[in-house]
């Protein structure tokens, strides 16, 4: 499953969202598909699209099955929304966001682990890995990629020496500090 965007408005009185996406083109979602929404972390409850239009180049108008009226609509706001893979099989979906779930592959120090998460900050994206029970953020910096393999679901880096090193030691620092 891919996270294609999140819902970020009610539009009108009947329940529809505006969904903003990151998928090129607007002829990717149809009446019918489902569109899976976040409501608790890693909780995605599925809907099924009643009907879609393109209301800008990243935004969809959506209404939903089972959500109707503009007070059930906005219990969806913020919500991140994913899609099954196949869905997204003819387009041309290039975006950070299609990396949840990739494993991160170092040169030096091998398979560091798959990403949870990917978040934009001013303009560069980071990719959130748990390692050892820790928060580890790595930035997907075009200089740092030598190869991304879709198939695979493998990005293989060259990361900045002791970059890992320096999350899992503040870590075990903070606890000596304590004692």
């Amino acid at each position: 499953m891919l996270r294609v965007g999140k819902i970020v408005a009610v539009h009108g009185l009947q329940g529809a969202v505006i969904l903003s996406h990151i998928i090129n083109g607007s002829d990717w979602l149809k009446k019918g598909d489902a569109i899976f929404v976040e409501m608790a972390r890693e909780s995605r409850i599925p809907y099924f699209v009643g009907s879609v239009r393109s209301s800008k180049p990243d935004e969809l108008l959506v209404t939903v099955d089972d959500v109707e009226g503009a007070a059930a609509a906005k219990k969806l706001i913020g919500r991140n929304v994913y899609v099954n893979d196949e869905l997204l099989q003819n387009t041309d979906a290039d975006s950070p966001l299609m990396y949840i779930g990739f494993h991160i592959v170092d040169a030096q120090k091998g398979d560091i682990g798959a990403i949870t998460d990917v978040m934009q900050a001013t303009q560069n994206w980071i990719a959130q890995l748990i390692i050892e029970d820790k928060e580890v953020l790595v930035p997907l910096a075009e200089e740092l990629i030598t190869e991304i393999d879709k198939k695979g679901r493998v990005i293989k880096m060259e990361l900045p020496e002791g970059l890992i090193d320096i999350y899992l030691s503040n870590s075990t620092n903070d606890e000596d500090d304590e004692g």
